[in-house]
């Protein structure tokens, strides 16, 4: 069997062979020469035996520095003979930059040039300057020189590397993480001893091998996105659960890319991944352990933020009382100094709620009964709060109550809402107690004449045409009723439901107010027209010609409503891109607290007392309006008459 000093040396023995292929496996020392004669440049390329040497040209300034910092050159040659080349630039910004300031660079051609210029390449670090005609050899064996100490750095750091690698894989064997590298190609070029420990199989058979084949597809696709963002440069760190050959773990994993410093390319990752499995479960144990105990002031807490809600404590011995800071919040007093809370808080109670909420607060705390009451605050902006206060004795083993605790809601949004649910009550009972109205209306004379057409069919008596004919005509004029007020319904329906279309082609608006004036305004028993229309002769525009005249229907019947005998302006103007309808009453007007609601569902201008209706035909109106890009709005004082306008945009 090999013995330990056989197995060092055969270990001291590869050591050596991968250090010389190492060496073996570098490139060719590089050189630069910064020269612009082809002729000059090919002869001095030929002196230097270019089969030794990977030489690279250039009689750019910018250039030469460029490829000075992209490759590692061991020797720099500037012709100074080039026109276009300014040695002494060249050599000081290379010194200036971390990456060229040691390579070294060597003047030839440098007859003619002043001693101070001589003086000045030297204290820049020039290896050496060199005139023309250059003795070859010379310059031969000062690049030899150089190339060899070029070789030795680079060899000396291989060795420290090869040397700094297996200190690297004694340390991370004894890891109890698994430890890898992974080069561009997702390939393992290192793993540690803790790959055979965890996948059941010799580190052979993992290193060199790619991931996929060492994981497996499905987990490789998974850890595939987090493999390309460490390959580009970022840092990834993350937690799963991996099934590994020696059993289930919960892992930590952090992927750390190798950027080259040199060329900022990111050459592989390194590869980090921790066994947290007992941590996690440790933790898993303790959060359990910290549920119960935290259970109900999470749910305090999570009520105090959700239901805006605070919380206070009266000590039954001292009677001093403790708040928390939501009850400035609510009370809006965040401002106020605690020792002046109490007395700040009871002035912002409603004057009118006052005196009740502080005695029925004083009586739950001397009987030490359970407390609740709700009251209103005006904050300091003027607005109006409702706050529900509630409260119960805190009792000590014995029984005896030694505190008073309690909360406070900030229940505005639901006061509100109660409000609003009241009033659409109110609204829904009214409507229906004028719809049932409403629509009976047309259909009680229609009856009343039906019977009595039948009482004089019965009687076996001539019916005269006329009577027919009057019969008919009534009915005919409370069916179209009728048929208005259903339409009506069904509009709200299609409105609440999102059905209500358009049908949009470009009209004259004008013809079609002209038209809507003559049949619904018509003329007065004399025979003059009782309305003003002041209109230019044609205004094209795209609108839905059945909704649109709907619209003006509804605010020219609602003149003759509020205004009958007397005379409706109407007008249709022109401005930007805009066309604006109005309709001008002298009627009884209406009261600046309702223009705000006029346009609301059943909401009526007047009580049934004056005129009949849904109180839907404005609500309608607008809906139809906006559906068209366009605004609907009212002007009006009590007593002296109303104006209706809407405004459209020409096309939508």
């Amino acid at each position: 069997m090999e013995n330990h000093l056989e197995k060092h040396d055969r270990e001291a023995k590869t050591q050596s062979k991968q250090v010389v292929s190492s060496i073996q496996d570098l490139d060719p020392v590089s050189i630069l020469l910064v020269h612009e004669d082809p002729i000059s440049l090919l002869a001095l390329r030929s002196s230097l035996e270019p089969s030794q040497y990977q030489i690279d040209h250039t009689h750019s300034v910018q250039e030469a520095l460029e490829l000075s910092s992209r490759r590692d050159y061991a020797i720099v040659i500037v012709d100074l003979q080039t026109p276009s080349v300014d040695g002494l630039e060249i050599l000081n910004r290379m010194r200036e930059n971390e990456q060229t300031k040691a390579t070294p660079v060597v003047f030839i051609g440098v007859n003619g040039r002043e001693d101070r210029y001589i003086d000045q390449a030297y204290r820049l670090g020039v290896f050496d300057c060199m005139e023309k005609p250059i003795r070859i050899e010379a310059l031969r064996a000062k690049v030899s020189i150089l190339a060899d100490l070029y070789r030795a750095r680079t060899e000396n750091s291989i060795q420290v590397k090869a040397a700094s690698d297996e200190h690297l894989k004694q340390v991370t064997d004894m890891l109890p993480a698994l430890v890898s590298y992974v080069d561009r190609q997702h390939r393992y070029r290192f793993v540690n001893k803790t790959y055979e420990r965890w996948f059941l199989k010799p580190i052979q058979e993992v290193q060199g091998k790619h991931l996929r084949d060492v994981l497996g597809v499905k987990i490789y696709e998974e850890l595939l996105p987090s493999i390309e963002a460490a390959l580009s440069g970022q840092t990834v760190h993350f937690e799963m659960q991996m099934h590994y050959n020696s059993g289930v773990k919960v892992v930590e994993t952090q992927y750390v890319p190798d950027i080259d410093q040199k060329t900022k390319q990111v050459r592989g990752v390194v590869v980090l991944v921790h066994d947290i499995t007992d941590q996690i479960r440790l933790k898993e144990s303790e959060k359990n352990a910290r549920l119960k105990a935290e259970e109900a002031q999470q749910k305090l807490q999570s009520a105090i933020t959700a239901g805006q809600m605070a919380t206070w404590n009266v000590d039954l011995s001292t009677y001093s009382a403790t708040i928390s800071p939501e009850v400035k919040r609510i009370f809006s007093v965040e401002t106020v100094e605690d020792e002046d809370v109490s007395s700040v808080i009871d002035r912002v109670i409603h004057p009118d709620d006052r005196e009740e909420a502080n005695r029925v607060l004083a009586k739950a705390v001397s009987e030490r009964s359970p407390y609740s009451h709700e009251y209103r605050i005006i904050w300091p902006t003027g607005e109006e709060r409702w706050i529900l206060a509630q409260g119960n004795a805190v009792k000590d083993d014995t029984g005896t109550a030694v505190a008073y605790a309690g909360v406070i809601f900030d229940i505005t949004r639901r006061k509100r809402a109660e409000q609003k649910v009241e009033e659409a009550l109110r609204s829904r009972d009214e409507f229906l107690s004028i719809a049932s109205h409403e629509l009976k209306t047309p259909i009680t004379p229609i009856k009343l004449q039906l019977q009595s057409l039948g009482r004089l069919a019965k009687k076996e008596e001539a019916i005269s045409r006329e009577k027919v004919r009057q019969v008919v005509e009534s009915s005919d004029r409370q069916i179209t009723r009728l048929a208005a007020l259903i339409d009506d319904l069904l509009d709200v329906a299609r409105i609440n439901t999102g059905k209500l279309t358009l049908n949009s082609e470009e009209q004259d608006i004008v013809e079609l107010v002209r038209e809507a004036c003559d049949r619904y305004l018509g003329q007065t028993p004399s025979g003059q027209t009782n309305y003003e229309l002041h209109a230019p002769a044609s205004i094209i525009a795209r609108f839905d010609r059945l909704r649109i005249e709907q619209v003006v229907i509804n605010m020219l019947t609602n003149a003759m409503k509020y205004a009958p005998g007397r005379p409706v302006q109407v007008e249709v103007t022109q401005y930007e891109n805009r066309i604006q309808f109005s309709v001008r009453d002298f009627g009884i007007g209406i009261a600046p607290e309702n223009l705000s609601r006029i346009f609301d569902r059943f909401e009526r201008i007047h009580s049934s007392a004056h005129v009949g209706g849904l109180g839907l035909g404005l609500y309608i109106s607008r809906q139809i309006i906006e559906a068209h890009g366009g605004r609907i709005w009212a002007q009006s004082e009590i007593g002296k008459g109303s104006t209706f306008s809407f405004d459209l945009p020409f096309a939508r």
